[in-house]
Formats: C-alpha cells, sequence, structure tokens
C-alpha cells in the first residue's frame, strides 16, 4: 500500500530532516509574495437548445386528420423526452473533469519529495501600500488516521477588513497522493452587530465523499447542505488544504506539466475546475536580499461568480 510505503520509507529520515528543517525554517523569514486578483470572466459553461421549424408541404397538410389525431395520442412521448432533457440541463457538473495529466501528475508523487513538505511557515498579510492586515501560517506534518499513515495540513488566516475581523482556518487529512479523507473548513467576519460564519466538513464514506456544509448570521443558522459524490467522479479533486501541498510539490519540482486542470467542488457544493499554470521567474527583495522566487498561477472557476486567479512565489525551498 502507498501508505504504508510513505511510512517506511519516511520513518528512517524523519528525525534527521526534521533537525536539519529546522534549522532552515529559522533563517526563513516571512518572504512568499501572494498577490489576488479576479481575472477576467470565462465563458461560462452553457447549454443551448436547438428547436427546429419543419415547414410542411402543401400537400402534406391534405392528408387524412388520422395521423395528426395519432400523434396527439402519445403526449407521454412528448413529456418523456422533455424530461430528458431537464435531467441531463440539471447536472452540467458530470461533464466537468480533471485531464489525465494532472491525475497523473498525483500518482506520481514520491515520498521522499512529499517529505520535503513537511514543515511550517508564517507570512505576514501585506496590503500594496505596505501596511500588514493580517497573518497567514501553514503546517504540514506526518500523522495516522484510523491506523493508517497520512499528511495532516493545518493552515490559518486571519487579518481585518475595512475593520472586521475575519479569518479562515483549514484542517485536513490527506494520503500520499493528496487524496482527501477528511477536511474542516472555517470561515468568519465579524461584524458590528453580529457575526458571519460559514463551515463545511468533508469526509470519505463507503467509497462516497459525504459534504456537510452551513452558514450561520448571528444565532440563526440561515443555511444548511448536505451532497455526497461517488469518489470515481471526483478522480482529480483538489480542496483547500490539499492544493497548498501541491503548490509546495509543483514549486518543488519547479516544473508545471501542461493542462493541469483539476476538479472543486465551488461554493455551491457542484464540481466545477481549476487550473494550475506555470509563472515566470521573477527576483524579490527578502531582508535586503534578492532571491529568485517561482511563480504560480491558479484559476478557480465558480458557477455562481467571476473566476479568480491566485499569484503565489515560492522560494526554492517550497
Amino acid at each position: 500500500m502507498k501508505g504504508q510505503k510513505l511510512q517506511r520509507k519516511l520513518s528512517l529520515k524523519s528525525s534527521k530532516f526534521q533537525t536539519r528543517l529546522s534549522l532552515t525554517s529559522s533563517n526563513m523569514k516571512s518572504s512568499d509574495e501572494a498577490v489576488s486578483g479576479v481575472s477576467k470572466p470565462e465563458e461560462e459553461l452553457k447549454v443551448s437548445e436547438e428547436s427546429v421549424t419543419d415547414e410542411s408541404k402543401p400537400e402534406e397538410e391534405l392528408k387524412a386528420s388520422g395521423e395528426a389525431v395519432a400523434e396527439e395520442s402519445k403526449p407521454e412521448e412528448e413529456l418523456k423526452a422533455s424530461k430528458e432533457t431537464v435531467t441531463n440541463e440539471s447536472k452540467p457538473e458530470e461533464m466537468l473533469n480533471a485531464s489525465e495529466e494532472a491525475v497523473n501528475f498525483l500518482t506520481s508523487i514520491e515520498p521522499e519529495e512529499l517529505q520535503k513538505c513537511v514543515f511550517s511557515e508564517s507570512l505576514l498579510v501585506m496590503s500594496d501600500c505596505g501596511g500588514v492586515l493580517g497573518e497567514f501560517s501553514v503546517s504540514v506534518e506526518l500523522t495516522h488516521r484510523a491506523l493508517e499513515p497520512c499528511v495532516i495540513l493545518h493552515a490559518r488566516s486571519h487579518g481585518a477588513i475595512d475593520g472586521s475581523p475575519c479569518g479562515t482556518t483549514v484542517t485536513a487529512y490527506l494520503t500520499a497522493d493528496l487524496e482527501v479523507l477528511e477536511e474542516d473548513y472555517n470561515e468568519y467576519v465579524k461584524l458590528d452587530s453580529y457575526n458571519v460564519e460559514k463551515r463545511s466538513h468533508m469526509v470519505q464514506r463507503d467509497k462516497q465523499m459525504v459534504i456537510n456544509k452551513f452558514t450561520a448570521m448571528g444565532e440563526d443558522v440561515t443555511e444548511e447542505e448536505c451532497v455526497s459524490y461517488p469518489m470515481s467522479v471526483l478522480r482529480g479533486l483538489v480542496t483547500e488544504g490539499s492544493s497548498m501541498l501541491l503548490m509546495r510539490l509543483m514549486a518543488l519540482r519547479k516544473k508545471v506539466p501542461e493542462n493541469m486542470v483539476f476538479i472543486i467542488l465551488d461554493q455551491s457544493l457542484r464540481i466545477n475546475q481549476t487550473t494550475f499554470s506555470e509563472l515566470d521567474m521573477k527576483k524579490i527583495q527578502v531582508h535586503r536580499e534578492t532571491v529568485e522566487v517561482f511563480g504560480l498561477e491558479r484559476m478557480v472557476g465558480s458557477a455562481d461568480a467571476d473566476h479568480s486567479t491566485w499569484h503565489c512565489y515560492f522560494l526554492d525551498n517550497g
């Protein structure tokens, strides 16, 4: 099993690596530059219907009305066809899949390179004017879940927008090829009169991914959803948690293959797509030292809003 392979290969090097990692981490400062923006809207997925009107020939109008009566006597056939059309239109997510290149990237992850991603970091969230807006931290550790070795990722951000405190926390349990076993996501905004909180929890159960989500305003739960998907349709799924580790791996390889199209679950819990592509290398100033960083662009699709694009830059060590 890949999990057992990960455990055997990493256990011998864990102690030595963690010591070396702590020395590296002490020399690292908040050096990654994350610039978020909104990309130009992409073409939305559309379901088009073509209507064809056949004009009958004059001689066809002279036919016995019995044929028209025969056609009218079978309205259930038209109703059945209409229902099939509605059913197909109501499930556009079935047409969205991860690319083979993306799936192959996940299955190609080796335990040795995953070990290099096991470290913690903390970054400041800065405004364009240089002011500190908040802080972002992420840690990756080796652990066990249900007696099986896995990776746990914990990320947290907090700050303020227009004077309103806000933040996000993510905790994800991942396999060696970044398959999500379980993930908790929590987002909050504290307003003057009440708080807004969004929570979601996903977990694998009986070859299904079960997702529960609710939104609360003050003391009242205003929205609650529960959906599930067969794991067979979630090949190449990335989440808020797994995407962070995925980008570290891409940065360590310093190469992003073409056509890196993964699938996500958007805010409406529908299947959508996210893509990763490589940016040009650039140099930034870190504590009066010029360093070269590796850039990644991530575009996140949404059925209810414009697509958004994130630019992330990484040091040589990820």
